[in-house]
């Protein structure tokens, strides 16, 4: 066991390091985030989810905004009214409700606009049809993912229905643009989810913050580990999902003991367990449709509006 007092770094080793502690000094931004005033993308919900208005090469659409989705689809049904053939040389693997995978076509959309934002030539996987309705009672023609969705900041205040998209760039963000009292919490990206740390019945735990789910989710294996065993969940209450392959799951209703979010303690929350999880714990619309919550990608920060009366439980 080394003495920590006694622990040196020799000099030729701090010579060593010294260009690459200057170069970590110099990639940190300097300048400050600023932040424009805001022009708000309306948000509808349909089925506690959030769908927004988008115009794909100037044809109006209803989007899903889904964080949880690592890149954007679009229904196969749109493509003869844009005018967009598939590209069958090009495909993308998409994962499903039930963790299947399966080998999607590529359409390249030509412009994709939302609020005063707009992108070119982006290339989506096609679909064919998503696994939910909308407002007007039909399927959205488009799944608004994180490769979109990652080139900005977002301000997502679905209790407000209004989403604020801020020009994604390297800055020094101090606070965020958000009103009142908020708090921070661990921010990493995985496969362009956003995700962050949380406690679930006492233990540290993955999870990822997902708009275009309706529930809470959790993987069965970690389940498991928390003391939720397959005797529990036989005679549980089921729950029918559909997903993006079409591919259909019964998830099984359980319960947290406890769930820590930040300094929010959440006590008997009523989770859903399943196969296929793209991390261990999915917090979808039940926690999100309640915060108004900023997320700047380019600088990993993740920040949550104490809402006023806050609930006590989901």
């Amino acid at each position: 066991m080394i003495h920590p007092r006694t622990a040196t770094l020799p000099r030729r080793g701090l010579l060593a390091l010294a260009p690459l502690l200057a170069a970590r000094c110099a990639a940190l931004p300097t300048e400050p985030c600023s932040f424009a005033a805001p022009n708000p993308v309306p948000v509808a919900i349909a089925g506690n989810l959030p769908f927004v208005p988008m115009t794909v090469n100037g044809w109006p659409v209803t989007a899903l905004l889904d964080t949880g989705a690592e890149r954007t689809l679009v229904a196969e049904t749109l493509l003869p009214a844009l005018g967009l053939p598939q590209d069958p040389r090009r495909r993308a693997f998409q994962t499903g409700a039930t963790g299947r995978t399966a080998a999607r076509p590529l359409a390249q959309l030509r412009r994709v606009r939302l609020g005063s934002f707009e992108i070119a030539n982006h290339m989506v996987a096609v679909i064919d049809r998503p696994g939910m309705n909308g407002p007007d009672g039909n399927p959205p023609q488009l799944v608004l993912g994180g490769d979109i969705l990652a080139q900005h900041d977002l301000d997502i205040d679905l209790p407000a229905r209004r989403l604020t998209l801020h020009p994604a760039r390297r800055c020094r963000l101090g606070a965020p643009p958000l009103p009142g009292r908020h708090y921070e919490l661990p921010m990493r990206i995985s496969r362009n989810h956003v995700v962050t740390d949380i406690e679930a019945n006492g233990s540290p735990t993955d999870c990822i913050l997902d708009t275009g789910a309706n529930l809470v989710f959790i993987s069965r294996e970690r389940a498991r580990s928390l003391g939720i065993g397959d005797a529990e969940l036989a005679g549980a209450p089921q729950r029918g999902v559909r997903g993006i392959n079409n591919e259909t799951q019964n998830l099984s209703l359980a319960r947290l003991r406890t769930l820590r979010i930040g300094p929010e303690l959440h006590r008997d929350v009523p989770v859903f367990v399943g196969d296929g999880a793209p991390a261990d714990l999915v917090i979808g619309t039940p926690w999100m449709g309640q915060r108004r919550i900023f997320v700047s990608y380019t600088n990993l920060r993740l920040f949550v509006a104490v809402p006023a009366g806050m609930p006590a439980a989901m």
